[in-house]
């Protein structure tokens, strides 16, 4: 919360501040989700595609993890459940291609995290039928 506070104010120790973050443990990367992921930041579409950038690369870190089972991967997991359907109703050309390109991952947890997302009331809201499109597409393109 006391980033968005400076991100309020300043955009760009914002961004200096969360770089930090998204390098750091699985802790301070759940940090920069939450503290990036508030719809009243994401107006300025240079921080908005920041943001995008950020979610992209976290994403492709849980991929694959070898930590799966800490407490910390577990709380970024959860942030990104919901950090992705803010972005996507922020910024929906980019927010949507990069979601989408998402969707045919194998991976159960970035899996998990994308249905997660499409279950978000603002996504319904925004765009149903985009929605139940990605539904679709995650439902046929299950790891068997």
């Amino acid at each position: 919360m006391a980033l968005q506070m400076v991100g309020r104010s300043d955009s760009n120790r914002l961004r200096r501040a969360v770089i930090h973050l998204a390098l750091g443990d699985r802790y301070q990367q759940r940090a920069a989700v939450a503290a990036l992921c508030e719809p009243d930041l994401l107006g300025d579409p240079e921080l908005a595609g920041y943001a995008l950038d950020v979610l992209d690369t976290l994403t492709a870190g849980l991929a694959g993890a070898d930590d799966r089972r800490s407490p910390g991967w577990q709380a970024l997991r959860k942030t990104l459940g919901y950090g992705w359907s803010v972005l996507i109703v922020a910024a929906p050309a980019e927010g949507r291609r990069r979601f989408s390109a998402w969707l045919d991952r194998p991976d159960h947890d970035v899996r998990w995290l994308l249905r997660e997302n499409l279950r978000k009331a603002r996504l319904a809201r925004f765009d149903p039928n985009w929605v139940a499109a990605c539904q679709q597409r995650l439902e046929q393109g299950a790891p068997s």
